[in-house]
């Protein structure tokens, strides 16, 4: 299964808690917001990660790429 966590069990039963549909979508909604805001969070603490725009990622792997074979 996609998810197979303790937390995911409480998202579960959360939205079976719903009263409709579209309280559950918006449940959902509000959850994913939260836990991608937290995540985001984390990253930008982790001072090892490079951020980069996408137009700039080939050009980084590229560059990694042949550093690594002068290796």
């Amino acid at each position: 299964p996609l998810y197979s966590s303790a937390a995911s069990d409480v998202y579960k039963r959360q939205i079976l808690e719903c009263k409709n549909i579209e309280e559950a979508k918006a449940e959902i909604f509000y959850r994913d917001w939260h836990l991608a805001k937290r995540q985001m969070t984390w990253f930008r603490r982790n001072k090892n990660i490079e951020w980069l725009e996408l137009n700039q990622v080939p050009s980084y792997i590229y560059s990694r790429m042949a550093s690594l074979s002068k290796i």
